[in-house]
């Protein structure tokens, strides 16, 4: 079975039990570009998948993880994003291929703590952003 019921007692197959519509084993990955590596393609009516993405890690799992990377190969080619929290700095690299745009979003605060803008490199495709906690 690789889908869920509609309900726990799982009851698809009598009348009016409901269906067996609803993905079980997908989804996950979706979910961990987004929430957990941050990175996520903005899609509308006039912009497709990757072409631009929003940058945006979940911030109630920076303290926890304290380092995350990832990489995806979209239509445009390969986009990589890192982002790290050790000695109450928070840094963030994005790489992303010619053509594409990002909109990086930074966290206010990381384990209550507010965070400011410190460093900002840009060279040859990457950026990398460093925060620190304000005192």
């Amino acid at each position: 079975m690789t889908t869920l019921c509609e309900n726990f007692a799982c009851t698809f197959h009598e009348a009016g039990g409901g269906s067996q519509n609803h993905i079980m084993l997908g989804g996950w990955d979706a979910w961990l570009h987004s929430s957990i590596a941050g990175l996520d393609a903005v899609v509308n009516g006039s912009v497709y998948g990757w072409k631009e993405l929003v940058v945006r890690v979940s911030p109630g799992v920076i303290p926890e993880l304290k380092a995350v990377s990832s990489e995806r190969q979209t239509p445009f080619g390969q986009v990589s994003f890192a982002w790290s929290y050790s000695n109450a700095k928070f840094t963030q690299e994005l790489k992303l291929p010619v053509g594409t745009t990002a909109t990086v979003h930074a966290p206010d605060s990381v384990a209550g703590r507010r965070l400011r803008n410190i460093v900002h490199v840009e060279s040859s495709g990457t950026c990398s952003v460093q925060y620190t906690h304000t005192h």
